[in-house]
């Protein structure tokens, strides 16, 4: 008798969990906005991805962290290929790689060794915050934490996510200076993902924007030497040294290249010589005076020769 009332109750078992099937784990806001941001940029073809899970303390896990760590596995396992960690290698393992931590100690426990060889990659971090913090001066001190650890591994391609307490997705930058241009880790908020929707284009969160200069003023020290360097006016005119399309030439036009791809204003000196002045007792204005003793920051004019 006993035998077959415990046979009806796990057939029942049986039938209920027929209807009742385990809940699927749910995509997140956080996990939703970081896999869009990997589809945007991330080529299947032609990139192995990374994902490296990091808690501050490895002996105890994080359940939301590995569960969310999950989700983003099987959601891009089928489309590329991926390396998985989670203790912290010795080398950035591949060009992009995603962490998810719970804390800005999570992420410091990293200690990349960059070879000759790392110098002359370019690598892409996207940094998933994925303990929700409890005021926006908790979220921001962390994540101005974590940057200024990618900063010792002079990784500028940096997005970091974080997801706040009503489910908006907060997704920042960081700038190596603040608005005053002095140099400062500061965060800078890109974007936003809300109801499964950025508020702004691709362009907006897109990796390499960490290159801008914000606008910051760089002083050029230059040799005028056709075609390197010529000046369409008076180049000792202070106002007409402000309007950059008088500066012509090769590496004229170059310097207002970079200035429009990197977003730096450029402050003219005035006209240098090729000398240094404690070789030459005089009043020789040297470019490399300039940029040895003054605030210039870049020399042009065939100073190579």
């Amino acid at each position: 008798m006993f035998h077959y009332l415990w046979l009806l109750m796990g057939l029942r078992s049986l039938a209920m969990g027929a209807l009742h099937p385990p809940q699927p784990e749910v995509m997140t806001p956080l996990v939703a906005a970081a896999l869009e941001i990997l589809a945007e940029q991330v080529s299947p073809s032609q990139s192995t991805l990374a994902v490296m899970d990091l808690t501050q303390d490895a002996e105890h896990r994080d359940d939301r962290q590995e569960q969310l760590m999950n989700i983003i596995l099987r959601s891009v396992g089928s489309e590329m290929a991926l390396r998985t960690f989670q203790k912290p290698p010795a080398e950035v393992p591949a060009s992009f790689v995603v962490f998810l931590v719970n804390s800005a100690e999570a992420f410091n426990t990293l200690g990349f060794h960059f070879t000759d060889f790392h110098s002359t990659r370019e690598f892409n971090f996207l940094i998933l915050l994925t303990r929700r913090m409890s005021s926006r001066a908790e979220r921001l001190e962390v994540l101005r934490d974590i940057s200024r650890t990618c900063v010792r591994f002079h990784t500028s391609n940096v997005i970091l996510i974080t997801e706040k307490r009503d489910g908006v997705v907060l997704v920042y930058a960081y700038s190596l200076l603040n608005m005053d241009c002095d140099l400062s880790v500061s965060l800078e908020l890109i974007d936003i993902y809300e109801n499964g929707l950025f508020r702004h284009g691709h362009e907006a969160r897109s990796f390499n924007r960490g290159l801008s200069l914000s606008g910051c003023p760089l002083q050029v020290s230059w040799y005028p030497l056709a075609p390197f360097v010529s000046f369409i006016g008076n180049s000792s005119d202070p106002e007409e040294r402000a309007q950059t399309w008088r500066l012509t030439g090769i590496d004229g036009e170059l310097i207002k290249l970079l200035a429009s791809i990197f977003h730096f204003r450029i402050l003219l000196e005035e006209p240098c010589d090729k000398c240094l002045s404690h070789d030459i007792k005089d009043d020789c204005s040297g470019c490399f005076d300039q940029v040895i003793f003054s605030n210039s920051s870049i020399l042009i004019g065939a100073m190579s020769g």
